[in-house]
């Protein structure tokens, strides 16, 4: 008989502590239905103390959907379904933004699955904002505006300035050698959550640059509006990282921001599923 599985909340909008699962051991179906639907409610779900090796990480990821990899970072040799993510003195931060992942694609993967590897001594939280419950606190008038609006998504605007400041001109360039329509998509500015229908705000603080139908101004200054309403603490939860955490989160209603406030090595890997099943 499966146990249930206990979600203690982190803040009273968004995120969940998940203790007592050991996620080397496979889940059977009841207990991975709860988890994905506390996935759905919770939005963002904390597993301390998880030592997953690469193929464990990959078997559960694929218990969401189908994986993808980012065409940017590299990966686990006969594991390249996992991202590495590395920062430090030689390579600097470079997610100081709001961002979901891979929006610039025409379909931004729904769901991924971070491992804290290495971390340092202080700093490198990650934090993320509930983007269903910015769209539920917007006021109707303004609602029924944005859905009618589309935005675009441009990777090269969102890695420019932090790889020009990083000097990391080779690998800006490789984004720049991109097809177009795998670096720059057009989304609506509300979405809906394939599977919970719920609506989101779609808009980020960097690879959103402007809204189609709107002027140059008038899509900044409600570009400004937006931003700062996102921004707001009530929105968000923020992970302090500890060795062997995985943290899961729902990339369609989410925004993430990875907190540079570190000069030491930090590893983290990344699986990343393009499509829930039940999408």
């Amino acid at each position: 008989m499966t146990e249930s599985v206990e979600f203690q909340p982190l803040t009273g909008c968004i995120g969940a502590r998940v203790d007592g699962i050991d996620l080397n051991n496979r889940l059977d179906d009841a207990g991975f239905a709860q988890i994905y639907q506390g996935l759905l409610r919770y939005k963002v779900l904390l597993f301390p103390e998880q030592d997953l090796d690469p193929a464990k990480h990959v078997a559960l990821g694929r218990r969401f959907g189908e994986l993808v990899a980012h065409p940017d970072y590299p990966t686990i040799e006969g594991h390249e379904e996992i991202m590495v993510i590395e920062n430090g003195p030689e390579r600097p931060p470079d997610n100081e933004y709001w961002h979901k992942d891979m929006t610039f694609r025409p379909d931004p993967p729904h769901c991924s699955l971070l491992h804290a590897r290495v971390l340092p001594a202080h700093g490198g939280d990650t934090m993320f904002a509930d983007m269903e419950a910015v769209y539920a606190d917007l006021s109707p008038p303004l609602q029924r505006m944005l859905e009618e609006l589309s935005v675009v998504h441009d990777q090269v605007a969102g890695f420019t300035p932090t790889l020009l400041a990083n000097n990391e001109i080779e690998r800006l360039e490789k984004i720049r050698a991109h097809p177009e329509e795998m670096r720059r998509s057009v989304h609506p500015a509300i979405g809906m959550h394939p599977v919970s229908g719920k609506k989101y705000l779609g808009i980020d603080d960097c690879f959103v640059t402007r809204f189609i139908e709107l002027s140059a101004s008038e899509s900044e200054g409600l570009l400004r509006l937006l931003r700062d309403r996102l921004k707001q603490p009530r929105y968000q939860v923020r992970i302090a990282w500890q060795a062997d955490d995985l943290v899961i989160w729902d990339n369609v209603s989410t925004l993430h921001y990875a907190v540079g406030d570190y000069s030491e090595y930090r590893c983290m890997q990344r699986v990343t599923v393009s499509r829930y099943h039940d999408a």
